[in-house]
């Protein structure tokens, strides 16, 4: 039956190429009208119509190699009409062990073939967007870094998110994949960090970043304000952080296609059931596919390039502890912020000790002690004591009084956010430090009783004499206040008596108050 229907289609397309043909239509419109290719027709034609009889008496269908996982595939499709034929590629290689060696084109047209006699067609692919061609890095310069997030199916039929962060090396496009369930904060993306650099074994010089809440709190002109937790990690660490202008996409475009090869390649209709089995799957995944095929740009291996990357990158420290954190020490600390190791105590930053149940943990190396947070960043270093019942103190781990003052202010710049206000801060004298909280505390409560515009005036006034006291500030602009009140008073009576037309007032030159008056009123 199969044969006989596969000999009629054939007839009638012969039929219809040639009658097309004879209407004077080109090859390439005949291919378009009847959805063939140019290729098909030009054999088509190339045939009398005894010629064509004999080579359908020879032809027969043909027993494909994929045939014997023609269900599966059909299944997939029918869960995901979307998949590529290299993601099917992938399920046959991952769950068939046996499969016979087929190239990708063969895959290819099987999974069309697929499609089309099971009318299961593929949805249209979102528009890519278009990115300018660099040249090549040097090998252990660059890296890029980047989020996805994608809804997956679990073996119950219900819906769940997974969160991914992705690092390529840029030059040999070696990447690697971590998943969990919940959205990345700074703690599991740093957690992601040390997994990555363990598997690259070791460091880029530079990476290239979103300005992603999770490593930034302000732009800030381009000095960054890096978050408090990764500001933490990159001093330890060896690489520099580099952040993309906002929307510009193109300054990091390479790790972004991996974002969404991530999500049409591995996650695509695969089922959850746990983070770590997803990281493992993940991990077979990049060794198979990921990096294990030929790039479609590099036409190279990833794998083989980061084989001659790999001695570019930056060693990892002894202190840094990257990718063995499991395997490390695990101490309580005690509420007065310290750590008891071997008889003696060894001080932490203040603020470590967060309840009965804070942990750290602990590295010995090179008669040193290295104190880490739960997330194995460093927080601490000690040389090591060998005496009995001493305590070891850092006096950075005292009580940091910069908070104090940056929550004052945060609070003057909300109540009043005035350019001129940040610049006085900014240019507050660092001998008198000890004095700026005062400051601030004064201004926040006294300059709500001026105008926008006079509290403006008396800061630049100040700024630019010199005069770094709130109380100078708050003198400043009583007087111009003053000046201000008493100059339309004296305005107002000439204006009804001696002023009776427009041409006088506009006439008229207003008066000007000196700036020497304010110096000598602050002077005694």
């Amino acid at each position: 039956m199969k044969v006989r229907q596969i000999i009629k289609t054939k007839t009638i397309m012969w039929s219809k190429i040639k009658e097309l043909s004879d209407e004077g239509y080109s090859k390439s419109k005949i291919a378009r009208n009847l959805d063939i290719h140019r290729d098909t027709v030009r054999h088509y034609l190339s045939m009398s119509e005894s010629e064509y009889y004999r080579w359908l008496e020879k032809s027969h269908y043909r027993i494909k190699k994929l045939d014997g996982y023609r269900d599966h595939i059909k299944a997939l499709l029918r869960k995901d009409g979307s998949l590529s034929s290299a993601a099917i590629h992938d399920r046959l290689l991952e769950n068939y062990p046996d499969l016979p060696i087929v190239s990708e084109k063969t895959v290819y047209n099987y999974v069309e073939y697929i499609r089309k006699s099971c009318s299961l067609p593929k949805r249209e692919p979102p528009k890519l967007r278009q990115y300018e061609r660099r040249e090549e890095s040097p090998y252990g310069e660059y890296a890029q870094v980047d989020f996805g997030e994608k809804w997956m199916q679990t073996i119950s039929g219900r819906r769940h998110k997974v969160y991914f962060m992705v690092m390529v090396l840029c030059r040999s496009r070696y990447k690697f994949y971590y998943y969990q369930s919940r959205s990345f904060t700074a703690e599991s993306a740093i957690l992601s960090h040390d997994k990555a650099f363990a598997f690259f074994g070791g460091q880029p010089r530079k990476i290239i970043y979103d300005q992603d809440s999770v490593f930034i709190n302000k732009e800030n002109l381009g000095d960054y304000i890096l978050s408090k937790e990764f500001q933490s990690y990159v001093s330890q660490m060896d690489f520099e952080p580099v952040f993309c202008r906002p929307s510009d996409p193109e300054s990091k475009g390479m790790v972004e296609n991996y974002v969404k090869y991530a999500k049409s390649n591995f996650l695509k209709g695969r089922e959850y059931v746990n983070d770590q089995h997803l990281n493992d799957l993940s991990m077979s995944w990049l060794s198979r596919t990921g990096n294990g095929k030929v790039h479609s740009v590099t036409h190279l291996i990833p794998k083989e390039e980061w084989e001659k990357e790999r001695p570019y990158l930056i060693s990892l420290k002894p202190e840094q502890r990257i990718g063995v954190k499991e395997s490390l020490e695990v101490r309580n600390v005690i509420k007065d912020n310290t750590l008891n190791y071997f008889g003696n105590r060894y001080s932490l930053p203040l603020g470590t000790y967060r309840g009965h149940n804070t942990i750290v943990r602990v590295s010995e190396e090179n008669d040193k002690l290295f104190i880490m947070d739960e997330y194995g960043v460093l927080i601490a270093q000690h040389d090591i004591c060998h005496l009995k019942g001493q305590f070891i103190k850092n006096t950075s781990h005292g009580r940091d009084r910069t908070l104090s003052i940056e929550k004052a202010k945060k609070e003057l710049m909300e109540a009043y956010p005035d350019e001129i206000v940040r610049l006085f801060l900014d240019c507050f004298p660092a001998s008198k430090s000890r004095h700026l909280h005062d400051n601030i505390r004064i201004l926040k409560r006294e300059l709500g009783g001026f105008t926008e515009k006079i509290r403006k005036e008396a800061i630049r006034y100040c700024i630019e004499n010199d005069l770094f006291n709130a109380y100078n500030v708050i003198e400043a602009a009583k007087k111009m206040t003053e000046e201000i009140k008493s100059s339309e008073f004296i305005l107002c009576p000439n204006i009804e008596t001696h002023l009776p037309s427009s041409v006088q007032l506009r006439d008229t030159t207003p008066m000007k108050s000196n700036i020497n008056t304010y110096t000598n009123i602050l002077n005694q």
